[in-house]
């Protein structure tokens, strides 16, 4: 009992301590358990693979927005505070997207009268415009 509860304690020890390093889908290992033990290894389990679902699909669209793609959505299912997160992030790509399409138009006329790249005048206009429409919804 004694050498089944230390394996045990090794398996959790290791998938929380790799979650804490930021290793997604970390699984505990355990063959031979049953009742209550083995029960909390299908939820640990559980529980590990659905955070990593939802961190990878959040990831993957907040990159997308990073790179300019805004009709990204972050579609993973979620509860309690990471649901009002993936409702903020979809928010703001909802909000903010009209506003991008403008100044890229605006950047790409700019572009073809100057050579020299985007007119940095053009960033701060978009935080101009786009501050406060996210601060008056969050």
């Amino acid at each position: 009992m004694v050498a089944k509860l230390s394996n045990f304690t090794e398996e959790v020890i290791q998938v929380a301590a790799q979650g804490v390093e930021g290793k997604l889908g970390v699984q505990a290992k355990m063959d031979d358990e049953h009742g209550i033990w083995k029960a909390f290894v299908i939820h640990l389990n559980t529980m590990t693979v659905g955070h990593s679902e939802q961190v990878r699909d959040i990831a993957s669209v907040c990159t997308a927005v990073a790179h300019g793609d805004l009709s990204q959505k972050i579609t993973v299912s979620v509860k309690g505070e990471t649901l009002v997160l993936k409702n903020t992030i979809n928010t703001m790509g909802k909000f903010i997207r009209p506003h991008y399409l403008l100044l890229r138009l605006a950047g790409l006329k700019s572009r073809a009268q100057d050579t020299q790249g985007w007119p940095p005048v053009l960033p701060a206009l978009f935080r101009l415009h786009t501050t406060p429409l996210v601060s008056s919804r969050y």
